[in-house]
């Protein structure tokens, strides 16, 4: 049983009652226990019908060093980068 269903259970709740509350079909809180992880617009109202916040139960990747780096350092110069906008053609 994972954290989600044990959470659920504890609540003394359904997999419909928790559907009704959060406006999703059973099936997709089914999908949910089975370890699928929801959007982010859906998350919010899952987690509000156990009375827990999202952030309890999807927590966010850890961030990978390198690839931190990789976006805030480009391999390329600025320069090279394209303008935001064109400019305007004589």
């Amino acid at each position: 049983m994972g954290a989600f269903e044990q959470l659920r259970r504890e609540r003394g709740l359904r997999q419909r009652d928790v559907a009704k509350l959060a406006g999703v079909a059973p099936s997709y809180i089914s999908m949910v226990e089975q370890g699928w992880r929801p959007p982010l617009r859906r998350q919010g109202a899952i987690a509000a019908a156990l009375g827990v916040a999202a952030h309890d139960l999807w927590p966010l990747p850890a961030t990978d060093e390198a690839t931190d780096d990789a976006v805030r350092r480009p391999d390329r110069p600025a320069e090279e980068h394209p303008p935001d906008s064109e400019e305007p053609r004589s």
